[in-house]
């Protein structure tokens, strides 16, 4: 993440969720992980809210009666106090999620960095704004097809944290169709020990729990070992390798630059592995 603004609105979001009944569920033996989703549509008032699947959700991992593992709604609706602290949570989560694609800055000028983050952040609510413009109005929101699947912004955002393989939570975002998965980057020794099966049937099975088509797992090429690891058994697992975005072609569109003053290059997917899995 890499700026302080960003890690102050992750701590803001643990905040916001860490509530008495989310805890309650993370203790719970019975779950192994949990999961918060909203569709970006919470962000409309009121009188534009009258669009379908408009619920923000809680989803907890747990044995079913028959002894087989299944993502269960646990809670529905907002864990916030307040409209304000809830829009402020689906906006934070929109940004921190979508801030896993934007490369280093080659420099060490704080203020550039936090100019940088605040074009980033006018450029991801101007395009959610679009997205929700095209909603409100009954129109298919626009997906842009020349570009990487990763640069278009989601539908529904998600939060899942699974406490037995990851330390922080994983940041996804998805469509109509793709499951967009960013796995986090720390505590890469403790996951090396762990069953990599056990976490990946998880996201899968939330993938296919929201209806998706194809789930698509962002892996940081720092975890040397889950990259071989996952590439060794590739076949067997059922995913496939996904190209990485060529550059020089997006550079050369013109989706490159914005109307925020946003420098869209300075996102990138060069930082992870991509693998597909159909849901």
């Amino acid at each position: 993440m890499g700026h302080e603004l960003l890690r102050k609105k992750q701590a803001n979001v643990v905040e916001l969720l860490s509530t008495e009944d989310v805890q309650n569920m993370i203790t719970r033996p019975s779950n192994v992980a949990i999961a918060f989703t909203f569709p970006i549509t919470k962000l409309l008032k009121r009188k534009k809210s009258q669009v379908t699947d408009s619920n923000a959700a809680f989803y907890t991992y747990s044995l079913d009666e028959a002894g087989f593992k299944d993502w269960h709604a646990d809670i529905a609706g907002s864990s916030v106090d307040t409209s304000d602290d809830e829009m402020e949570l689906y906006w934070d989560v929109i940004l921190l999620a979508e801030s896993q694609f934007l490369l280093p800055i080659p420099s060490s000028d704080g203020k550039i960095m936090r100019q940088n983050v605040k074009l980033f952040q006018k450029y991801t609510v101007k395009r959610i704004g679009e997205s929700l413009n095209q909603i409100v109005k009954s129109k298919k929101p626009h997906s842009d097809q020349v570009v990487a699947s990763w640069r278009n912004h989601g539908l529904r955002y998600t939060l899942v944290y699974l406490p037995l393989h990851f330390k922080g939570v994983i940041w996804c975002k998805s469509d109509n169709a793709y499951f967009h998965v960013i796995l986090p980057q720390d505590n890469l020794q403790a996951r090396r020990q762990a069953n990599g099966k056990e976490w990946l049937l998880a996201l899968l099975e939330l993938a296919s729990t929201m209806d998706m088509q194809f789930m698509r797992l962002y892996i940081r090429r720092d975890d040397l070992n889950g990259i071989s690891t996952f590439l060794h058994n590739l076949n067997w697992i059922g995913g496939k390798l996904v190209p990485n975005e060529d550059r020089n072609i997006f550079i050369n569109s013109p989706t490159s630059t914005d109307s925020t003053g946003f420098d869209a290059s300075s996102l990138g997917d060069e930082a992870f592995v991509i693998l597909e899995f159909e849901c």
